[in-house]
């Protein structure tokens, strides 16, 4: 969160793969509390997730690279998550 900025989770899909652009926070999706949230936060370097199967993103296998985001003072003021399909991978 940037200074008085409200926190904000956005998902954002790919429409041919029949993902839709989702405000995870207006879901009700408890983004704090998801395993992959704290550890990007705790270990202050991007990491790749095992891979997993994501309906969300229209039914296939996914792999996440997860990264923090750091503000000039050295704190994490968030996060950014890329899924990648893990056919992309074989390609």
């Amino acid at each position: 969160m940037l200074g008085d900025a409200e926190p904000m989770a956005y998902y954002v899909g790919v429409a041919s793969r029949g993902a839709r652009d989702r405000d995870l926070l207006a879901d009700g999706y408890a983004v704090r509390s998801q395993p992959w949230y704290r550890r990007t936060l705790a270990e202050r370097e991007p990491w790749w997730s095992t891979p997993y199967f994501n309906e969300t993103a229209g039914g296939t296998w996914m792999v996440t690279l997860n990264h923090p985001v750091i503000a000039d003072d050295g704190h994490v003021i968030g996060m950014v998550n890329l899924d990648v399909p893990v056919r992309r991978l074989s390609e």
